[in-house]
Protein backbone atom coordinates (compact mmCIF):
# COMPACT_ATOMS: atom_id res chain seq x y z
CA UNK A 1 0.00 0.00 0.00
CA UNK A 2 1.37 3.39 -1.01
CA UNK A 3 0.82 6.41 1.22
CA UNK A 4 -0.01 9.54 -0.78
CA UNK A 5 2.54 12.33 -0.63
CA UNK A 6 1.49 15.68 0.83
CA UNK A 7 1.27 17.08 -2.68
CA UNK A 8 -1.00 14.23 -3.77
CA UNK A 9 -3.20 14.74 -0.69
CA UNK A 10 -3.45 18.45 -1.48
CA UNK A 11 -4.40 17.68 -5.08
CA UNK A 12 -7.04 15.19 -3.88
CA UNK A 13 -8.46 17.73 -1.41
CA UNK A 14 -8.59 20.39 -4.13
CA UNK A 15 -10.36 17.96 -6.44
CA UNK A 16 -12.99 17.38 -3.75
CA UNK A 17 -13.39 21.03 -2.72
CA UNK A 18 -13.65 22.58 -6.18
CA UNK A 19 -17.07 21.01 -6.90
CA UNK A 20 -18.24 22.20 -3.46
CA UNK A 21 -17.05 25.74 -4.22
CA UNK A 22 -18.91 25.59 -7.50
CA UNK A 23 -21.95 24.40 -5.56
CA UNK A 24 -21.61 27.41 -3.21
CA UNK A 25 -21.51 29.77 -6.22
CA UNK A 26 -24.60 28.10 -7.65
CA UNK A 27 -26.28 28.41 -4.24
CA UNK A 28 -25.50 32.15 -4.16
CA UNK A 29 -26.87 32.58 -7.70
CA UNK A 30 -29.98 30.59 -6.81
CA UNK A 31 -30.41 32.68 -3.63
CA UNK A 32 -30.25 35.89 -5.66
CA UNK A 33 -32.79 34.62 -8.19
CA UNK A 34 -35.18 33.44 -5.46
CA UNK A 35 -34.93 36.77 -3.65
CA UNK A 36 -35.56 38.69 -6.88
CA UNK A 37 -38.64 36.55 -7.61
CA UNK A 38 -39.98 37.01 -4.07
CA UNK A 39 -39.46 40.80 -4.31
CA UNK A 40 -41.25 40.89 -7.66
CA UNK A 41 -44.23 38.99 -6.21
CA UNK A 42 -44.26 41.27 -3.16
CA UNK A 43 -44.31 44.34 -5.41
CA UNK A 44 -47.32 42.90 -7.25
CA UNK A 45 -49.06 42.18 -3.95
CA UNK A 46 -48.35 45.73 -2.73
CA UNK A 47 -49.91 47.18 -5.90
CA UNK A 48 -52.94 44.95 -5.45
CA UNK A 49 -53.21 45.98 -1.80
CA UNK A 50 -53.18 49.66 -2.72
CA UNK A 51 -55.62 49.44 -5.64
CA UNK A 52 -58.19 46.74 -4.90
CA UNK A 53 -61.06 46.42 -2.47
CA UNK A 54 -60.41 44.85 0.91
CA UNK A 55 -62.71 41.92 1.57
CA UNK A 56 -64.07 41.54 5.09
CA UNK A 57 -65.90 38.50 6.41
CA UNK A 58 -68.22 37.75 9.30
CA UNK A 59 -69.66 34.34 10.13
CA UNK A 60 -72.99 33.73 8.43
CA UNK A 61 -73.05 37.11 6.68
CA UNK A 62 -72.30 38.15 3.10
CA UNK A 63 -68.85 39.58 2.43
CA UNK A 64 -68.21 43.26 2.97
CA UNK A 65 -65.58 45.35 1.24
CA UNK A 66 -63.92 48.74 1.45
CA UNK A 67 -62.66 50.29 -1.77
CA UNK A 68 -59.54 52.48 -2.02
CA UNK A 69 -61.92 55.46 -2.13
CA UNK A 70 -63.62 54.45 1.12
CA UNK A 71 -66.80 52.98 -0.40
CA UNK A 72 -68.17 50.44 2.07
CA UNK A 73 -70.19 47.65 0.43
CA UNK A 74 -72.00 44.67 1.88
CA UNK A 75 -72.91 41.81 -0.41
CA UNK A 76 -71.70 43.92 -3.35
CA UNK A 77 -74.08 46.79 -2.54
CA UNK A 78 -72.53 50.15 -1.58
CA UNK A 79 -73.89 51.64 1.61
CA UNK A 80 -74.88 55.32 1.51
CA UNK A 81 -72.25 57.03 3.66
CA UNK A 82 -71.83 60.56 4.87
CA UNK A 83 -68.44 62.22 4.36
CA UNK A 84 -67.63 61.48 8.02
CA UNK A 85 -68.58 57.79 7.68
CA UNK A 86 -66.54 57.50 4.51
CA UNK A 87 -63.55 59.06 6.28
CA UNK A 88 -63.91 56.45 9.05
CA UNK A 89 -64.04 53.68 6.43
CA UNK A 90 -60.85 55.06 4.89
CA UNK A 91 -59.16 55.20 8.30
CA UNK A 92 -60.08 51.56 8.94
CA UNK A 93 -58.83 50.57 5.49
CA UNK A 94 -55.58 52.47 6.07
CA UNK A 95 -55.01 50.60 9.34
CA UNK A 96 -55.52 47.25 7.57
CA UNK A 97 -53.29 48.32 4.68
CA UNK A 98 -50.49 49.34 7.04
CA UNK A 99 -50.61 46.03 8.89
CA UNK A 100 -50.82 44.03 5.66
CA UNK A 101 -47.91 45.97 4.11
CA UNK A 102 -45.75 45.44 7.16
CA UNK A 103 -46.77 41.77 7.19
CA UNK A 104 -45.69 41.43 3.58
CA UNK A 105 -42.33 43.01 4.43
CA UNK A 106 -41.94 40.50 7.25
CA UNK A 107 -42.76 37.75 4.78
CA UNK A 108 -40.07 39.04 2.45
CA UNK A 109 -37.57 39.20 5.29
CA UNK A 110 -38.56 35.68 6.31
CA UNK A 111 -38.01 34.39 2.79
CA UNK A 112 -34.64 36.14 2.66
CA UNK A 113 -33.80 34.66 6.06
CA UNK A 114 -34.62 31.17 4.79
CA UNK A 115 -32.50 31.58 1.67
CA UNK A 116 -29.75 33.17 3.74
CA UNK A 117 -29.90 30.32 6.26
CA UNK A 118 -29.36 27.79 3.50
CA UNK A 119 -26.41 29.81 2.18
CA UNK A 120 -25.02 30.18 5.73
CA UNK A 121 -25.31 26.45 6.30
CA UNK A 122 -23.52 25.64 3.05
CA UNK A 123 -20.88 28.32 3.55
CA UNK A 124 -20.41 27.27 7.17
CA UNK A 125 -19.97 23.65 6.18
CA UNK A 126 -17.37 24.64 3.58
CA UNK A 127 -15.49 26.82 6.07
CA UNK A 128 -15.48 24.15 8.76
CA UNK A 129 -18.00 25.68 11.18
CA UNK A 130 -19.88 23.23 13.33
CA UNK A 131 -23.67 23.00 13.40
CA UNK A 132 -23.87 25.00 16.63
CA UNK A 133 -22.01 27.97 15.15
CA UNK A 134 -24.19 27.92 12.04
CA UNK A 135 -27.38 27.71 14.11
CA UNK A 136 -26.24 30.63 16.29
CA UNK A 137 -25.72 32.80 13.19
CA UNK A 138 -29.16 31.95 11.83
CA UNK A 139 -30.82 32.50 15.23
CA UNK A 140 -29.19 35.93 15.52
CA UNK A 141 -30.71 36.91 12.17
CA UNK A 142 -34.10 35.49 13.16
CA UNK A 143 -34.22 37.48 16.43
CA UNK A 144 -34.77 40.76 14.58
CA UNK A 145 -37.57 39.20 12.57
CA UNK A 146 -39.31 37.98 15.73
CA UNK A 147 -39.10 41.45 17.23
CA UNK A 148 -40.61 43.01 14.09
CA UNK A 149 -43.46 40.47 14.21
CA UNK A 150 -44.17 41.44 17.82
CA UNK A 151 -44.33 45.10 16.78
CA UNK A 152 -46.91 44.16 14.17
CA UNK A 153 -49.17 42.90 16.97
CA UNK A 154 -48.76 46.30 18.63
CA UNK A 155 -50.61 47.86 15.64
CA UNK A 156 -53.78 45.89 16.34
CA UNK A 157 -55.18 48.17 19.09
CA UNK A 158 -55.33 51.07 16.60
CA UNK A 159 -57.11 48.81 14.09
CA UNK A 160 -59.55 47.74 16.79
CA UNK A 161 -60.33 51.37 17.68
CA UNK A 162 -60.77 52.30 14.00
CA UNK A 163 -63.16 49.35 13.56
CA UNK A 164 -65.13 50.30 16.65
CA UNK A 165 -65.43 53.91 15.44
CA UNK A 166 -66.67 52.77 12.03
CA UNK A 167 -69.10 50.28 13.62
CA UNK A 168 -70.50 53.04 15.86
CA UNK A 169 -71.02 55.30 12.86
CA UNK A 170 -72.26 52.56 10.49
CA UNK A 171 -74.10 49.86 12.50
CA UNK A 172 -74.24 47.53 9.48
CA UNK A 173 -70.45 47.29 9.72
CA UNK A 174 -70.42 46.15 13.37
CA UNK A 175 -70.23 42.37 12.67
CA UNK A 176 -67.19 42.93 10.44
CA UNK A 177 -65.22 44.79 13.13
CA UNK A 178 -63.77 41.52 14.40
CA UNK A 179 -60.55 42.69 16.07
CA UNK A 180 -60.93 42.57 19.84
CA UNK A 181 -58.80 42.18 22.96
CA UNK A 182 -58.64 38.39 22.45
CA UNK A 183 -57.35 38.84 18.88
CA UNK A 184 -54.63 41.13 20.18
CA UNK A 185 -53.70 38.74 23.03
CA UNK A 186 -53.60 35.78 20.61
CA UNK A 187 -51.30 37.72 18.31
CA UNK A 188 -48.94 38.57 21.14
CA UNK A 189 -48.97 34.97 22.41
CA UNK A 190 -48.57 33.03 19.17
CA UNK A 191 -47.79 35.61 16.50
CA UNK A 192 -50.95 34.87 14.49
CA UNK A 193 -53.04 37.71 13.07
CA UNK A 194 -56.47 37.01 11.64
CA UNK A 195 -57.87 40.13 9.98
CA UNK A 196 -60.91 38.36 8.53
Amino acid sequence: MRIPTPLQRLALAAALILPLASCAEQQADLSSRIQAQVRQEMDKAAQKLANEEFQLNADGLPAASISPEGVLSIDGKPLPLTAEQQALALQYRQQIQTIASEGMQLGLQGAELGVGAAATALGGALSGKDAGQIEAEVQARAAGLKQAAAQLCDRLPALMLAGQALAAAVPEFAPYASINDKTIADCRNDGQIDLS
